[in-house]
């Protein structure tokens, strides 16, 4: 998908549609799995964990990524990678 750019704002649009999506859902969740009385809490401390993880997520993912994937994960997801890309591109 790397030279097709209709593609590329395709899945664009589905991401960021998905993002609104999910913003706008928080607050009915949070209602749903814990209830309304403390709603205002709830829904202020998702949506802080929210930032958070934004903020920290990709960090502590590289982390991980760096310190458990040993060299045979790494080939079994570059081998993974190169068949999408094959897929993709045929």
């Amino acid at each position: 998908m790397g030279g097709n750019v209709v593609g590329l704002f395709v899945m664009l649009f589905i991401v960021y549609w998905c993002y609104g999506t999910q913003l706008s859902v928080n607050g009915a969740t949070a209602a749903d799995f814990w209830g309304t009385k403390n709603l205002g809490i709830n829904y202020g401390m998702l949506f802080t964990a929210w930032g958070v993880a934004g903020l920290l997520g990709g960090r502590i993912g590289g982390k991980l990524y760096d310190r458990y994937i040993t060299t045979r994960w790494r080939s079994i997801l570059r081998r993974y990678w190169r068949r999408r890309r094959w897929y993709a591109n045929s």
